[in-house]
């Protein structure tokens, strides 16, 4: 979950923090902080839904759905079935929405969904005409 930004100041700040329960025997929590360290550090190039989501402030299903209409860059892991957006197309996406907060950023159509929500319900109908 994304709790926010951090800043280049929090991180070195957090890494005075770090050294200071090693420096009075918590070796342990010092490693995990700077574990949490590390995991800020570390450059993302891919993002999950939900994060993504609570970033522009939309559900992981919207997500979901630009990613599979091509509005953000992603792919669908086949192993697990989670959905990943890439970083590097995120950078639009929030220009757009601290310039303009209030305008959606573009999806799938309205037409495109309404033809899905059908074309499940029509395939749920026959499942259970068929059962």
């Amino acid at each position: 979950m994304v709790l926010g930004l951090v800043t280049e100041e929090q991180v070195r700040m957090l890494h005075a923090v770090v050294e200071r329960p090693r420096g009075r025997g918590l070796r342990w929590e010092s490693e995990a902080l700077q574990q949490v360290l590390a995991d800020l550090e570390r450059p993302r190039t891919a993002l999950p839904t939900g994060e993504v989501a609570a970033l522009l402030h939309v559900t992981p299903q919207t997500v979901r759905n630009w990613v599979r209409a091509g509005v953000l860059a992603g792919w669908k892991d086949a192993t697990t079935g989670r959905v990943f957006v890439s970083s590097a197309s995120l950078a639009p996406a929030l220009v757009q929405r601290r310039v303009l907060p209030d305008a959606p950023v573009p999806g799938v159509p309205d037409e495109e969904i309404d033809a899905e929500i059908a074309a499940a319900r029509a395939a749920r109908r026959r499942g259970a005409s068929s059962a």
